[in-house]
């Protein structure tokens, strides 16, 4: 996958996640507010699985980050006030971040994923 649709499928998933979970917490069951809402999570927690796959991808692939010197990274980092540095690490170890970032999101949203399946009539 390349970086625009991988760029897209991260802001896909996590735009869905938020937005489904909160329309399924928010709204009464049974309604039709409920079942888009559910789809939409649905959706949200099929990309971020895309992405944990794509992490793993990565990862296998022997990502080496931003080739860049220590010196160069640490005055960087120091220019922006400290965050410089979290945006540096995020995007030297981007594979374990999308691997356990994501993974985490959905067993975090683990719960409403099978409420809305269940509401879906996807799983008995």
């Amino acid at each position: 996958m390349d970086g625009s649709t991988a760029s897209w499928v991260a802001l896909i998933s996590i735009v869905c996640l938020f937005t489904g979970g909160y329309l399924v917490n928010k709204t009464e069951k049974q309604s039709p507010l409920e079942s888009l809402g559910s789809i939409i999570l649905l959706i949200g927690a099929g990309c971020s699985v895309v992405m944990v796959f794509q992490g793993f991808h990565l990862w296998n692939s022997g990502w080496e980050g931003i080739p860049m010197e220590p010196e160069t990274a640490g005055r960087m980092a120091a220019k922006a006030r400290g965050r410089g540095g979290i945006i540096l690490l995020v995007i030297q170890f981007l594979p374990q971040f999308l691997v356990f970032g994501y993974g985490g999101l959905i067993w975090e949203s683990r719960h409403l994923i099978r409420y809305s399946a269940k509401a879906l009539g996807l799983k008995s």
